[in-house]
């Protein structure tokens, strides 16, 4: 698990797998800026944000995957609140789901 508040994001060329978190199952995002490129997340669990937990910035994502991530809430995949912004390029979603909405 990984929190990120107030900072440049550049997160490239990773994995995380089944990690578990209130919010953000693999990252928990706060007022950032930047890039997640070619990741890969898959089996983790979170309230909400099963892989991702954004809330405000602005944030893109390309060439990842998001694979067998759960939430308990909403955001079977990622989760985002009063963003700027946040574009998705070229990326996979697979059997996500969350329990509420998302």
């Amino acid at each position: 698990f990984l929190a990120l508040i107030d900072s440049n994001v550049n997160f490239e060329s990773s994995t995380i797998k089944n990690s578990e978190s209130k919010i953000g199952g693999c990252i928990s995002i706060e007022n950032c800026q930047g890039t997640i490129n070619n990741v890969t997340m898959q089996g983790s669990i979170a309230s909400k944000g099963g892989a991702i937990y954004i809330q405000s910035g602005s944030i893109k994502i390309q060439k990842s995957n998001f694979f067998n991530l759960f939430a308990n809430d909403s955001g079977g995949a990622i989760y985002s609140h009063q963003l700027d912004s946040l574009f998705i390029f070229n990326s996979s979603f697979f059997n996500n789901s969350a329990s509420v909405s998302g």
